[in-house]
């Protein structure tokens, strides 16, 4: 399983079971990954409407909880989340919010509740999710469940879905 992979389809989960808007998911090959903060790359992307301010305002712990769940569902399968791996995701939501930068003590006041507490009942979600999001790495990779590989090669790419092809693959919420 892919932690790319993993990542987008968790926050694909998050952003349905939470009613957010987004277009498409993808999962890029090495050439196609953008530079982006501290010269960090974007391997993959929840692609979402723009103004992002126009959703992210309106719903700011759901979509706090939507751009967290790629790190939070790292950690709950593998014990660890890649490096860097998910800060253009906060840096969006802040841009969303109309922050500059990133301040635990304006987020926790927009969240109305800890950081901590967001990201323990986002794990519990996707914990139960689960088989969804791997359901979408299933559908996106064409990997087969249970075939075997445990690596993918990002030379076999790009990867995308849209919106409709992500519900279908995911499946109600368990």
């Amino acid at each position: 399983m892919s932690h790319t992979f993993l990542h987008e389809a968790a926050h694909a989960v998050l952003a349905i079971d939470r009613e957010l808007p987004f277009i498409r998911i993808s999962v890029g090959t090495p050439e196609y990954f953008e530079p982006t903060h501290a010269g960090r790359e974007v391997a993959g992307g929840l692609h979402v409407p723009q103004p992002v301010s126009t959703w992210i305002q309106e719903n700011p712990l759901a979509s706090y909880e939507m751009m967290i769940a790629g790190k939070v569902c790292e950690d709950a399968a593998f014990g660890h989340h890649l490096d860097g791996s998910w800060h253009g995701d906060l840096a969006l939501w802040c841009i969303g919010m109309g922050l500059s930068e990133y301040s635990q003590d304006l987020v926790e006041e927009a969240l109305g509740q800890s950081i901590l507490d967001v990201e323990a009942g986002v794990r519990g979600h996707l914990v139960a999710q689960y088989p969804r999001a791997k359901a979408i790495v299933v559908a996106m990779s064409g990997i087969a469940d249970g075939s075997g590989h445990t690596t993918l090669s990002y030379d076999e790419g790009p990867w995308s879905m849209e919106r409709d092809e992500v519900l279908a693959a995911a499946g109600p919420q368990l």
